[in-house]
Parts: C-alpha cells; sequence; structure tokens
C-alpha cells in the first residue's frame, strides 16, 4: 500500500510548500491573458480583457482598431485611423509597428474596391464561363477615376508601388470573380463567383495582420 505521507506529497501539487521543497507558482495577469487572446485572434476575450487592462488612450485605440477590422466598414477604419495617426509622435516603435500594418491592410482594401472589384462578367453558352477581367495593374497610380489616388498617397510613406501591386495581384488570385488570364474560365470558377456574388461565398481576399505573442505583450507593458 502506498505509503500515507507519499500519497498526501503527490495530491498536494498546488501548494506553495510541498514535501519539504518550495514551489514556484506562475499567474498569469491580465495583461498576459489580452497578450495571448490578441494573437490568437480571440476576439471576443480580447474585447472583455482590453476593459481590465489600464492602458493609455492610445493603446486602447489601436487595440479597438484591431479588434474592428472584420466587421467595421472601411470608411469607418479610414477615419479612426486618421485620428489616431495625429499621435504617433507621442507612440513607442511598437505601437506604431502595430499602427502602421493596420493602416497597409485597410488601404489595400480600399484600393482593390475601389480600382481591382471589376464588373462580374459571366458568359452563358452551352455552360457557364468567368470572362477575362482585363484587369492592368501597371495602369495606377495615375490621374484615372479608377485609381484610388487618395489611399494610395496615404501608404506611399509605408510601401512601394511595386509591394502594392504584388499584394493585389495575391488579392485579385483569390477572387473567385477575377479572371486574371486570357481566355475564359470554366463552370467551377463561374459558379464560385455566382456564390461570392449572392453571399453564400466567403473569400479572404487578405488575411488579418498578425501579431506574435511577444509582441503584443511588448505592446501592451511598453504602454506610454
Amino acid at each position: 500500500m502506498m505509503n500515507k505521507h507519499l500519497l498526501f506529497c503527490l495530491i498536494l501539487t498546488v501548494s506553495l510548500i510541498s514535501c519539504g521543497k518550495k514551489v514556484t507558482i506562475k499567474t498569469i495577469d491580465n495583461k498576459q491573458l489580452l497578450a495571448r487572446a490578441l494573437a490568437n485572434k480571440n476576439f471576443t476575450n480580447a474585447r472583455e480583457l482590453s476593459q481590465l487592462v489600464r492602458m493609455t488612450e492610445n493603446t486602447q485605440n489601436i487595440i479597438k482598431l484591431y479588434l474592428d477590422l472584420p466587421g467595421e466598414s472601411l470608411v469607418i477604419l479610414d477615419g479612426t485611423i486618421e485620428y489616431v495617426k495625429q499621435f504617433i509622435p507621442d507612440m513607442n516603435a511598437i505601437h506604431q509597428q502595430v499602427l502602421n500594418k493596420i493602416t497597409i491592410w485597410v488601404h489595400l482594401k480600399q484600393i482593390y474596391q475601389h480600382e481591382i472589384s471589376p464588373p462580374v462578367r459571366i458568359l452563358q453558352r452551352n455552360k457557364l464561363y468567368l470572362a477575362p477581367s482585363k484587369i492592368d495593374f501597371t495602369i495606377c497610380p495615375s490621374e484615372m477615376e479608377n485609381c484610388a489616388l487618395v489611399s494610395r498617397k496615404k501608404l506611399f510613406s509605408l510601401v512601394t508601388h511595386e509591394d502594392i501591386t504584388i499584394r493585389l495581384k495575391k488579392m485579385a488570385s483569390r477572387d473567385p470573380c477575377v479572371n486574371l488570364s486570357n481566355t475564359l474560365r470554366g463552370p467551377e470558377m463561374a459558379n464560385r463567383c455566382l456564390k461570392k456574388s449572392k453571399g453564400n461565398l466567403k473569400v479572404k481576399l487578405l488575411a488579418l495582420p498578425r501579431f506574435s505573442y511577444a509582441e503584443w505583450l511588448q505592446f501592451i507593458t511598453e504602454d506610454i
């Protein structure tokens, strides 16, 4: 039979003193929990935890901005970014880094909506076909009406024109309603486009900016 003292020691694992030896218990505070929720994109938990952590207004605004990315309109997000950017001189490096990546995400989405999203051209022959979109990624920036000049200018200090073009191409390649080839695309793509147009197919054209647990923890703890 197991010695009673030994059994007692095995059970008492959560005690500060176990079997005569000190056991260090690591506690996780709300800042760490918030950083973990943000890194894992657990937005529901992050919203709740952000109310429990004491932070400056700048830090709160940037975190709220990040949490609003999936559901808020681009117009509102753009307005919030313009407001927060006023306080960049008071921000440290990690805060500017997070804000810059959020800014790039929002304005790329705006540019894509304005320039790239073409009228859907689905042809009905013996089957459904998606016609070539005839998108020229090299035209913008210019003074043409279909160029999102305002959004592009807001990005010029953060990314190059070439980088914008590369990112827009990647977004278009994920869009079932964009045909970047010079030939008709078959029924499978045409049907996916119809599903997207009707709201029955959700497509993530641009992944949300991601930050590691360490980056978020630094962001929160270096709050000034």
